[in-house]
This record gives structure tokens, sequence and C-alpha cells, in this order.
């Protein structure tokens, strides 16, 4: 215990020293006001993603849609077929392309095989977003066995791309495919953080899993790791990493079970730092507060909402440029191309109602430099109309439901629209499992055989439902081939949702036969713990076994 407290501290001034760095002490503070970018947010459910000139792109689910913004309006959005779902494929990998070209990878779940690529190269306009005969497709079927898990992606040229990768038996966090020619190479590049008590495997995917890259389409590139606050920016040189500047350093505590998956350790270290780029900057948001503005220096676990309003400026040799404090808090950062806006995003708890600031970045050399001291002093939220009310003055608040509560019913469809109900086993003398899951959760999708193997060996004492958080046509186009049943409720599941508090899929729940919420269980691995109440000692070891085999088959072990 002691031990771990001196390495939160330890920690905690590497972070603070990173922030603070010396090299940067001349650099310019300078406090910015932003202009809300008018909506009617009744209208808009789509979370803003990307800018592309005056167009905003933004996403529902795997759904898709282009508005334009040049009059400081977000108006009506409109559809863009077919990049939002392939047939067959799920796992929605976006990333800005080369001037202006947009990219679009699947692959059969988060952090599989890549299947298909699409390279819209026009993104000028609505219209010629929309055009289909300019898009370019390619089928990757046939690459070798290489896993992918994240939104990031650089074409290098017209048939070759880098991504991040983890590669069994292979030490590196990158990859260069030739897309034409259904092939790749393993960059040279290994994670020096001084942890070895860790298998290869594990610390690829850890660096590799859900990280930001990013290019600026001159031969400078900019990593951004997830799972701590590791950045840099570097260069290729046949085939392997140069750092030109680390940006921030800061290697959080993991630790890893098994040779195939990594578990963070029960307390994080970092902040973390959502980033944006365009061929001129790069705009790091240090996200180190709640949305009241209370700020966070060390928390538990990653969680998905987390805020901040202070964004700092680079340019690609990684010169710090300006330290921006803008006037409201949000999620994610958005650089128009040309450096003149940034744009600051914010949406509720479950991923709803977004606003979006707009930041003049026209002659910051010309703006005062503000008060540091008093800037940090007075970081609050002032919106007050983004604060969430107590229940006592909030009558419409959904109050989850808990643990020895009685279940909430629904309605829900199956994949014929045919109607059924939560409860619709209770009184059946079994325990009913609900299963929250979306095709996009690649760790869903990994425990369906498990589940299978689980409902075929005791339907005779539990049902099985899994609902869906999927938009209709992408579901029903993946009908579930599980021998349980699996049902939506044509609403994302967003109120369900609510009213049992899913903060990450998998999330089950485990019904007595009365109905009765017995046991909430986060992820696999929860469901695993719950069921040693429920099974025999022996049947849950053979479960987990079967669990780990089947991981390494799909991982090619």
């Amino acid at each position: 215990m002691r031990k771990n407290l001196f390495t939160l501290f330890v920690c905690a001034l590497v972070s603070l020293s990173s922030w603070a760095d010396d090299s940067d002490k001349n650099v310019r503070v300078i406090k910015l006001t932003g202009q809300k970018l008018k909506t009617d947010s009744s209208n808009v459910t789509q979370y803003p993603r990307f800018v592309f000139g005056g167009i905003l792109l933004s996403a529902s689910d795997d759904e898709f849609y282009g508005a334009d913004i040049r009059n400081n309006e977000w108006g009506e959005s409109e559809l863009i077929p077919k990049i939002g779902s392939f047939d067959g494929i799920v796992g929605p990998h976006l990333a800005k392309g080369p001037d202006r070209s947009f990219i679009r990878l699947g692959a059969m779940i988060m952090g599989g095989d890549l299947k298909k690529l699409i390279i819209i190269p026009n993104t000028s306009s609505i219209s010629a977003f929309k055009d289909e005969s300019t898009w370019k497709t390619y089928d990757l079927n046939g690459l070798p066995r290489m896993q992918y898990g994240t939104n990031s992606v650089v074409l290098l040229s017209d048939s070759t791309m880098l991504l991040p990768a983890f590669i069994d038996k292979v030490k590196t966090i990158f990859a260069t495919v030739d897309f034409k020619n259904k092939k790749f190479i393993p960059v040279d590049y290994w994670p020096n953080d001084g942890v070895d008590s860790v298998s290869d495997h594990a610390k690829s995917k850890f660096y590799a899993m859900n990280c930001i890259l990013e290019a600026n389409g001159k031969g400078h590139f900019f990593y951004k790791a997830d799972n701590s606050k590791d950045a840099f920016i570097f260069t290729l040189d046949n085939n392997k990493v140069n750092i030109v500047k680390q940006l921030h350093v800061d290697h959080p505590q993991y630790d890893a079970p098994d040779g195939y998956n990594f578990r963070l350790g029960e307390i994080i270290t970092t902040e973390k730092y959502e980033s944006a780029t365009n061929s001129q900057h790069i705009a790091l948001l240090y996200e180190d507060a709640d949305k009241s503005g209370a700020k966070i220096s060390l928390r538990k676990k990653r969680f998905p909402f987390y805020f901040g309003n202070i964004v700092e400026l680079y340019d690609w040799d990684g010169n710090r440029k300006h330290t921006l404090y803008l006037d409201h808090y949000g999620q994610r950062i958005i650089l128009s191309d040309d450096s003149r806006k940034l744009y600051l995003t914010w949406c509720d708890d479950h991923g709803e109602n977004p606003h979006v600031w707009v930041y003049d970045l026209t002659n910051l050399d010309k703006q005062p430099q503000a008060n540091l001291a008093e800037l940090e002093k007075n970081r609050i939220v002032k919106e007050e109309d983004l604060q969430t009310p107590q229940a006592d003055d909030n009558p419409n608040k959904v109050i989850p439901v808990k643990e020895g509560e009685m279940m909430v019913d629904f309605e829900l469809f199956d994949f014929d629209d045919k109607p059924h109900h939560l409860n619709e086993f209770l009184g059946k003398g079994k325990y009913t499992i609900l299963e929250f899951s979306s095709l996009s959760c690649g760790p869903c999708q990994l425990a369906k055989p498990t589940l299978e193997k689980f409902y075929d060996e005791h339907k005779d004492r539990f049902e099985m439902i899994t609902i869906s958080s999927d938009m209709i046509k992408p579901w029903k186009m993946q009908k579930s081939k599980v021998s349980w049943h699996e049902w939506n409720d044509h609403k994302r599941a967003k109120e369900i949702g609510r009213k049992y508090d899913i903060k990450g899929l998998p999330t089950f729940f485990i019904i007595s036969p009365e109905g009765k919420i017995e046991r909430k269980c986060p992820a696999l691995g929860g469901f695993f713990n719950a069921l040693s109440d429920y099974i025999t000692p022996e049947e849950l070891n053979d479960l987990k076994h079967f669990f780990v085999e089947n991981m390494k088959s799909v991982m090619g072990r």
C-alpha cells in the first residue's frame, strides 16, 4: 500500500513537471472567449467528429451526417450513406486524410482484422462528400493477421498506409500496410517504459489500442497514447521511428494477468489529453476536471466523460506556441484546416445534447498576456444550463435501479419486429440474464462464443436477453445467430441504459425468478465473478478455460 502511495506521489510530480517544462516558461498564456454554434439542440443528436472546410461531420452510432456551419449555425444534417455501415463489417474507424480527404476502415470487430478501406477524396461540400462515384474502395480480405483497434490511420501514398497495430510475436505498435498488394511491414519501434513484467503482446496492445496517430502531410507524425499521457512527434526513416520531440511522458501502472489481455492497475495516475491536428498545428486539450469545473489530479481508472479548458498549441517540430485558456469546458477539440478556428465540443453523460463553441485563433500573437495565477484560481464553469440538476429540482431525473430492487420492464422487439418485454420470463422458475451489448463493441463480440457455451449448458436454469444499443438498420443487417433472445427497442436503448445505469459494454444483470436484481456485472470478468454463486467451481473454471482458448484462436496464437 505504501509503495502504491509513493508511486502515486512520484507520478503526480512527473505529471506536474511535464506541464510546466522549463523550455515553455516563456510561452504566452492567452484567455479566449468562444461563440456558441447556434443549433436547435432538440433536432441534433449526432456528436461532432470532424470539420472539413465549412462542413461539420457528425456521427450517431454508425450513421454519419454532414452540415454546413460556415454561417455559425448547425442546421439540418444530411445523412451520408454507406460510410456508416459496411456490409457485414463493424468498427467505425475514421480519419482525416491529406488534402481534406476522408478515410473509413472496416474490421470484423474492434481490435479485429481489417476488411475494407474507403477513401473519399473530395470533402469540399456535402454534395461532393456524398458523390460515391469519386470514392475509392479497397477489399482488405487476405491481409496477414494483424490486430487493429483504434480510429487512427495515415495515408503514406496511393497504396500504403501507416496505422497502430499489435502483431503476434512482434515487438512493435505500428505497421505500414500495402493495401493494394495486401501485405504489411512492422515498424521498428518499441516503448521503453521500464516495465518488463508483462508480455510483449500485452504491452503492444496497451500502446496500440485506442491511440491517436496523425500526420501533417510533410513527413511528420504525431502519436498519443490513450491509456497514458504519452505523446510524441516522429518521422519514419526506412520504416524506423525517429522521435522528433517527446511532448509528454507519463507511464501508468499496468499489469497483464495472462498473455492475451492487459488490465490497468487499480489506480491510474495520469490525467488525459484529447488532441486535434491539421497541417500546421497540434492542439492538446488537457482534461482534468468534471463538468462543474472541479479539478481532478488523480483518479481511479479511466472514465469517458472528463472535461478541460486548457489547450496547448504546438507546431510540428514540437515547439509550444501558445497556452490557451478557454471560457468553456469541453471533452473534445477540432482544429480547422487553416488553423483559424478551434472547436470545443461537449455532450452529456449519455453522448447526447451536443454543444459546440468556436474560438478565433487568428492574431494570437497580438492577444494580451493573461495572468496565469488568476486563471488557475478562477477555473470554474459558468454555464449553469449545463449543470446536472439535483433530484429535488428535477422531477424528470432518472433514478437508476439498484441491486436488491425489482427489475424495471421495457418493451423491445426481435428481428421480425415482434414485441417482447424484459419481464417475459418471470415466474417460470428461471433466472434471467440481461446483457447490454453493441455490434461495435469488440469485447461484446468476443464474449459471444463463451456466452453461447454457458447458455447451452445452463438454459434449464437461465434465460438470456441481449439488449442491443445499435441503430435498427445495421442491427438487422448483422442478424445474430446466437441461441438466446436478442432484442432492440429501436431507440438505441438510451432510456433503458439510463434506468439500468449502463457505463460501459458489455454489462450483465442477473435477475431472480421473482424479478429482483441480484447482481450487476461490468464486463465478462464481472459476470464470471458473479457466476461463482450460481454454478459449480468446476463449471466456472471450464467456462474460463474455454474463453482463454477461444481468445488464442481469435488471435492466431
